[in-house]
């Protein structure tokens, strides 16, 4: 098992509503700190509810403090062994923020 960071990060799912939290980074430093999404390049969790898997990637290619629209949001229906997730689509990241820090 690989090491990551946790994100501070609370959604709403964009597939059935459930709050999302856990999210984690492998684009930190890696030391199982947790982190403000503005300090990794994405950040990722899966739904408990409905497995829908959450991914947040940052626009652009700059690590400063931005704000969650500077992120692109997929969410993907399932994982296919081989293909990956499948049922990709894009959100606005806005419309599933529960709670700011």
């Amino acid at each position: 098992m690989g090491m990551f960071d946790y994100v501070h990060m609370i959604i709403k799912c964009p597939r059935c509503g459930e709050k999302v939290s856990g999210f984690q980074s492998k684009s930190g430093d890696c030391c199982l700190r947790t982190l403000e999404f503005w300090e990794v390049d994405y950040f990722y969790s899966d739904c408990e509810k409905c497995e829908c898997y959450i991914q947040f990637e940052i626009k652009e290619n700059v690590r400063k403090k931005l704000p969650i629209s500077a992120y692109k949001m997929n969410s993907y229906s399932e994982f296919v062994p081989y293909k990956g997730h499948v049922g990709e689509k894009e959100h606005n990241p806005e419309d599933f923020i529960m709670k700011k820090r």
